[in-house]
Formats: structure tokens, C-alpha cells, sequence
């Protein structure tokens, strides 16, 4: 245990600058727990967990905006119904009519079952 520590020390003092490629991402997760429990005390259960899905689509989005990565139509269809998601647990029933929440959970599905 006094090697590690001795070790992280060392890391620290005589290469700040790759402890602070750490310390970045770190900072930014730390942050993102904390508005997690705000989230979770302002929204129900179901609705925040789902909702938190929606870091996916942004991770997503990033990776091809800022670090140009390619996305296979499948993958991009698989985002889609993750929004169709989303959207459908937000909306409240009684915009959507019962119909109409069927039809779309329906599809949902079968989107599903054709892009596995």
C-alpha cells in the first residue's frame, strides 16, 4: 500500500500535467453523481431513470461531433428508439390517447425485434 501511495505521489508532483488528464474526467464524473441524487429527489424513479439514459445518445452525438467517429445505421436506430423511449414515458397518457400510446409501443417493438 505505501509503494501505491508513494507511486501516486510521485505521479502527481513530477508530472502535473498527465494528473490533470485524470483529475478532469474526475472532476466531471463527481459532478454528474451529484446531480444524479438532485435528480432523483425532484423526479420520480422511472421517469429519471430513463431520462438518464439520454447520456447515451449524448456520448453518442460527441464521439462523432469532437472526435469523429463513425456510427452504423444500426447503432443510429438504436438511438432513435432510445429517444422514442424517452419520449413516450414524458409524455402523459392522456396527451397520447390510449390508441395512439399502444401504436406507438407497438412499433417501439418492432423496431426492436428487427434492428437485434
Amino acid at each position: 500500500l505505501t509503494i501505491a501511495l508513494r507511486q501516486v505521489l510521485h505521479q502527481f508532483l513530477y508530472n502535473p500535467g498527465r494528473a490533470l488528464l485524470y483529475a478532469v474526467p474526475g472532476l466531471a464524473y463527481t459532478i454528474m453523481n451529484n446531480l444524479v441524487f438532485i435528480s432523483l429527489d425532484k423526479l420520480n424513479a422511472a421517469v429519471q431513470q430513463v431520462t438518464y439514459q439520454l447520456k447515451i445518445l449524448m456520448a453518442a452525438v460527441l464521439a462523432v461531433v469532437m472526435l469523429g467517429k463513425t456510427i452504423r445505421l444500426r447503432q443510429w436506430y438504436a438511438l432513435v428508439l432510445l429517444i422514442v423511449g424517452v419520449a413516450m414515458v414524458q409524455l402523459p397518457r392522456a396527451a397520447l390517447g390510449q390508441f395512439s400510446l399502444a401504436w406507438l409501443a407497438s412499433l417501439s417493438v418492432g423496431g426492436v425485434a428487427i434492428s437485434s
